[in-house]
């Protein structure tokens, strides 16, 4: 279980994630594709077609957003394909594009689409996009890195000429993915200005930037890895940043900001403020409210129209309805007690949250919506959802039996989709598998069996597989887990009293002379 498996369909903090294909040929030092090994890799298709491809994205729980009452209208929510490859890289990968975008035109041809790339774009592959007639969005990822950083990717000034080419078609639209952003590549404020300066020269009109993002993963090769390029610089940086899941240095930030400002060049720091600016519509991820407005909003570069668009959307709602909170409440299958509303801006739900749940509530409500836990269901917590940043989340330890449920079963949910549901002689012979796998670690960990070479010993991680299995298990007969733990905890523990009693009685009754003779 080591690992989380990669759905074909997900809610991301940006938009809505299609992924049909996993791979990539490039090798970025800083990728999330490296862990699970897709870097250096022939990018691997699925077998179904893309009208099954769009028909699973049709049945995605999370896909509809204008579902709620009381939410001013107006607001386009993106697909992106492909956050698991290059879809412009390959020539493969760019016919399957064309298919799925074909596909996309007949199911939803209002919804735009972003395309992250690093690929070089030429006149009839865009000429061909444009042609399908889809609202598309390329995300030019460019971060000004030597090429040892990105290897596989081609170079930055053929990628820069990416901008004007797609200028010139009517459908299509390009925003300048500035990532990672850090010390290495925009070292001081001429840096800085000089690749801004090579933006505007290439027709760019819009970046967003975003630091060295890492999860869990994604950390351990940073800092363990031998020699790896960015060793040394997550080590010292990781020690000083102030944020969860991101290294962005402020003085690598406050200098592209006021180079920014003083060039008249739009720099976000949400990928979702950038889509909207190029959609013409308020930001969907309302960072112009408090949790955001004074880090993320107001500190942007963002054009006078487009904040003049968000705060318009915030004036129209100012504070959610009633209705709109009851529909919060029912949509997770709370009671309406539940779903509050706080002087930060915030809907505040009584409940534990996945990632995918929390944005997809933002997004739908126009309000930033916190519960009381967050179940990560990504690599990394986006800077919408972070601990620490005026929301409400608690500590992962404070957790209930119940919360244990609920991130169990949605992750189950990714389990079932992936492999094909699970009966329970399934999930017994894992649980033996989970219990075996427990019982091998601790006998290493105590020096009774010689060490495994190709993983540590994780009790952590082998403990909470086996609690995985029980919960899959117990859920399965529809068990109640913590009402029937907790009965079995009064039961024993009246055993235990009842015992500790009786031996009390029995001493009593012990004559003195077996005491001393004791």
């Amino acid at each position: 279980m080591r690992g989380k498996p990669i759905p074909l369909v997900a809610q991301h903090e940006s938009w809505i994630s299609l992924d049909p294909i996993r791979g990539c040929p490039a090798s970025c030092v800083y990728c999330y594709l490296e862990p699970p090994g897709l870097t250096r890799k022939v990018p691997v298709a699925s077998e179904d077609a893309s009208e099954v491809v769009y028909q699973k994205l049709s049945e995605y729980q999370y896909l509809e957003k204008s579902q709620f009452s009381d939410v001013p209208v107006g607001r386009s929510f993106p697909i992106a394909i492909g956050n698991y490859t290059d879809m412009c890289l390959t020539s493969k990968n760019r016919q399957y594009l064309l298919s799925l975008l074909c596909e996309h035109k007949r199911c939803m041809p209002n919804t735009p689409v972003c395309i992250v790339t690093k690929a070089v774009l030429d006149y009839t592959f865009l000429e061909a996009v444009n042609d399908i007639g889809v609202t598309t969005i390329f995300f030019i990822s460019l971060s000004f890195l030597p090429s040892k950083f990105e290897k596989g990717a081609p170079p930055t000034t053929s990628r820069l000429e990416n901008f004007g080419r797609i200028a010139q078609f009517a459908n299509l639209h390009a925003v300048h993915f500035w990532r990672p952003v850090m010390s290495i590549n925009v070292p001081d404020r001429e840096a800085a200005f000089q690749q801004i300066e090579q933006l505007k020269s290439n027709s760019a009109s819009v970046s967003v930037i975003t630091g060295l993002k890492f999860g869990d993963n994604l950390a351990k090769v940073f800092s363990s890895k031998e020699q790896h390029a960015l060793q040394k610089f997550f080590i010292a940086q990781a020690k000083r940043s102030h944020l969860k899941n991101e290294i962005l240095e402020p003085e690598v930030q406050k200098m592209i900001f006021s180079v920014a400002k003083e060039r008249s060049y739009a720099v976000f720091l949400h990928t979702s403020c950038a889509v909207s600016f190029v959609l013409g519509q308020p930001d969907y991820n309302a960072t112009f409210r408090k949790p955001h407005l004074e880090s993320r909003c107001l500190t942007s570069t963002c054009p006078s129209s487009q904040r003049e668009r968000c705060f318009n959307f915030k004036t129209s709602s100012i504070i959610p309805s009633g209705r709109l909170l009851e529909q919060v409440a029912q949509n997770l299958q709370i009671p309406s007690t539940a779903v509050t509303y706080s002087e930060e801006d915030v809907i505040v739900v009584d409940a534990v949250l996945t990632q995918e749940q929390q944005t997809f509530l933002t997004q739908s409500t126009g309000f930033p919506v916190r519960g009381k836990a967050l179940i990560p269901t990504l690599e990394w917590v986006g800077s919408i959802h972070r601990l620490g940043e005026n929301t409400v989340e608690l500590g992962e330890n404070t957790l209930k039996v119940s919360d244990m449920v609920t991130m169990t079963l949605d992750t189950t949910r990714l389990f079932d989709e992936l492999v094909g549901k699970w009966d329970v002689h399934d999930l017994v012979t894992e649980l033996v598998g989970e219990v075996g796998t427990l019982a091998d670690s601790i006998m290493i960990k105590e020096g009774r069996r010689p060490s495994r070479d190709a993983e540590p010993v994780d009790l952590e991680d082998d403990i909470a597989d086996v609690i995985f299995m029980l919960i899959r298990i117990a859920n399965h007969y529809n068990i109640n887990l913590g009402k029937a733990y907790k009965e079995m905890i009064d039961q024993t523990r009246d055993k235990l009293h009842s015992r500790l009693e009786n031996r009390g009685k029995l001493n009593d009754r012990r004559p003195r002379a077996l005491e001393y003779a004791d």
